[in-house]
């Protein structure tokens, strides 16, 4: 069966800035991770062993949504999908997928976590390591099947689709032309109903190309969320004890008379709250359109030890969950005291 070329794109490295020319390169992968296994491995329970047989403790919930047993599972098979990202096969076990661009996103995490970790309490402007790590947990969200009906990837989603509709529809056409023998189990799992998964991966893929050698749709959404410093406030909270807990969907989101407030464990030893005001969140769509990249400097508050914080996103990361959490430690008190 001859399957069609994939087209020539332009994608913006996550890690250096500089603007590559990037093909889909057919490859093996068919295992897709919608949270990434190098930010699952930062809640390992055994992280001194080799990566490929780290675990961590995926917990479920009883009716009060309290944490009820915590299981042992190998990170390598955990928050993925059988080719979920796929576009296309290719001859023998080839297939072209997102994997190689997600990659960008990926490498380097651990370096720029571990950077976060090393900064003083207080303010900082636009430290080492701040940027990547938002990048991956934005990516996170919205290639998570998880959060396909969430209004918070809904919105964001119209952010882009608003400019650029016309974007996906060749991803379309080639998506319906695969086979997909995973369609029926898929569904049920993620609750899409038929023909909604093939317009998701297109979305997905629309903005994360590039055209006329300019930035993805992905890299100005991120532009624009941080383009107005003065409406936007970061915070990180990090630990020397006591685990954050991961939850399925990658995120959790409040919204109060400040604004919209969006919470993050890049580690098991940290929280990272994305706070945005209601004017700024209102004017996204003007925002994208006319944003210009590199994105403004912007200031990130540091502190340690705060555990009221650590616990409350706990506790929302249980409420908002879709069917686990995930952790480092396999003791329910530990997370919420």
């Amino acid at each position: 069966m001859n399957m069609p070329a994939p087209p020539v794109i332009l994608l913006q490295d996550a890690v250096d800035d500089d603007v590559r020319r990037a093909v889909l390169a057919a490859n093996p992968t068919q295992n897709h991770h919608y949270i990434a296994q190098v930010t699952q491995r930062q809640f390992a329970h055994n992280p001194k062993v080799n990566a490929q047989n780290q675990n961590l403790y995926r917990w479920t919930f009883n009716r009060q949504r309290r944490l009820l047993y915590a299981d042992s599972i190998g990170i390598e098979r955990n928050l993925s999908e059988r080719n979920l990202y796929t576009l296309a096969f290719a001859e023998g076990k080839q297939q072209y997928n997102l994997e190689g661009w997600f990659n960008r996103y990926e490498s380097g995490y651990e370096r720029a976590v571990a950077q976060l970790r090393e900064l003083a309490d207080g303010s900082h402007t636009s430290p080492p390591g701040l940027i990547a790590v938002l990048k991956l947990q934005w990516l996170s969200l919205m290639r998570n099947p998880y959060n396909h009906r969430h209004r918070l990837r809904h919105y964001l989603y119209r952010v882009y689709h608003h400019h650029e509709a016309a974007n996906e529809a060749a991803f379309l056409a080639t998506i319906r032309q695969r086979p997909d023998v995973e369609q029926n189990a898929r569904n049920r799992r993620y609750q899409w109903r038929r023909g909604q998964y093939a317009h998701w991966l297109a979305a997905l893929y629309g903005m994360m190309c590039d055209h006329d050698c300019a930035p993805s749709w992905f890299e100005q959404l991120c532009a624009s969320l941080l383009a107005a410093p003065q409406h936007i406030r970061l915070q990180l909270y990090r630990y020397d004890d006591g685990p954050c807990l991961l939850p399925d969907s990658g995120f959790v989101l409040q919204s109060n008379e400040a604004g919209v407030h969006i919470g993050f464990a890049p580690a098991s030893d940290m929280v990272l709250y994305c706070s945005l005001s209601h004017p700024h969140w209102q004017r996204l769509p003007k925002i994208a359109r006319h944003c210009h990249l590199p994105a403004p400097a912007v200031e990130l508050t540091c502190e340690t030890n705060r555990h009221d914080i650590r616990v409350h996103f706990n506790r929302l990361c249980c409420e908002q969950a879709v069917q686990a959490v995930y952790g480092q430690s396999r003791f329910a008190e530990d997370y919420v005291l």
